[in-house]
């Protein structure tokens, strides 16, 4: 007889453990909606067409008033001879910029800018001097009575509210002997290249040349 109950016993155990094992316990639980932040960067500039130098192409000016992003060849200049020459900055795509331009060959070849207000503010705008170098070869900057900011599409030209970089050049009258035969072996070229660097989130003119100085080299 106690070894029947015992039996009893130990299948009521074992009934009571497989019930206990195949039980699941209700946890509450529940989970919130999804908060999905999208970030798409801007446009930033077009490499083949947001920034262009251009000027008036003597060639062809007496037709239409062409301009060429080549330059010009001047011929037999004397010492005093002035030349027409408008290098003018397109910008047409991209974000709110600080424009730069550098300028070589003008120092070597004495040569002397027509527009005396190169690198000084004044009310139609100006390029500025940035860099330490000496004499008229150097970068300049664009500013608008202290406002560095040029926004896309506004047309470096004369006759609107940017100006072209100069509107002429000089051969130096005062040349000696000397100059004059080293420049019959030929003059130096000017060359005009710009730069443009975002305007936002750059701190001033300075930061703004220390990241497009190397672009010049």
């Amino acid at each position: 007889m106690k070894k029947k109950s015992l039996i009893t016993m130990v299948l009521s155990l074992a009934l009571v453990a497989v019930i206990g094992t195949g039980a699941t316990l209700a946890y509450l639980s529940a989970n919130s909606n999804k908060v999905v932040n999208t970030f798409t960067v801007g446009s930033g500039y077009d490499e083949d067409n947001s920034l262009y130098v251009d000027e008036l192409d003597l060639a062809t000016t007496d037709i239409n008033d062409d301009r060429t992003e080549k330059g010009n060849a001047y011929t037999d200049i004397l010492p005093g001879d002035t030349v027409s020459k408008d290098p003018t900055v397109h910008f047409t795509q991209g974000p709110d910029s600080y424009i730069f331009v550098n300028v070589t060959g003008t120092d070597e070849a004495l040569f002397t800018y027509l527009d005396s207000k190169l690198g000084a503010a004044n009310t139609t705008g100006a390029w500025e001097k940035v860099d330490d170098s000496k004499g008229l070869n150097g970068v300049y900057v664009y500013n608008v009575n202290g406002n560095y900011k040029v926004a896309a599409g506004t047309e470096l030209a004369p006759g609107t509210e940017l100006a072209p970089l100069f509107t002429g050049v000089t051969l130096n009258g005062n040349v000696n002997v000397e100059q004059f035969n080293e420049l019959k072996k030929g003059i130096s070229d000017i060359t005009i290249q710009s730069a443009a660097v975002q305007f936002d989130n750059v701190k001033d003119k300075a930061e703004a040349y220390n990241l497009v100085k190397d672009l010049f080299k």
